[in-house]
């Protein structure tokens, strides 16, 4: 079980991958040179299945939490994964690349992608 804010989801999968800040350069005999900024932060692809209207509006609530129409909004949310390590994350924009909803029989399953902040 994961949570994202205040609401709690059964996951299917919940895979993080790593990722590092910084930039490659090559040098003029083709050797690349990579300066890191800062520290690496994780990225979770979240897919959850079989979620009632009432629990896709939680999410719905948490986008809108992150990004409202006026006005600031949160600058992260919690992310607790099912191994009870907690990070503040983000859901990038543009929001449709980064959650996709599939309808089936008033089922809704989601895939979510959430980017660690710090």
């Amino acid at each position: 079980m994961i949570q994202l804010q205040n609401y709690f989801f059964e996951e299917e999968s919940c895979s993080p991958s790593y990722n590092l800040n910084g930039e490659t350069k090559r040098s003029l005999n083709g050797k690349a040179h990579t300066n890191r900024l800062g520290q690496e932060y994780k990225t979770f692809d979240v897919e959850i299945l079989n979620l009632t209207e009432t629990e896709l509006g939680n999410i719905f609530h948490v986008i809108s939490n992150l990004y409202p129409e006026i006005g600031n909004g949160e600058e992260s949310v919690k992310f607790v994964d099912k191994d009870d390590n907690e990070y503040q994350v983000i859901i990038p924009l543009p929001i449709q690349d980064n959650l996709n909803i599939s309808d089936f029989d008033g089922l809704y399953d989601v895939n979510l992608t959430l980017v660690e902040t710090g």
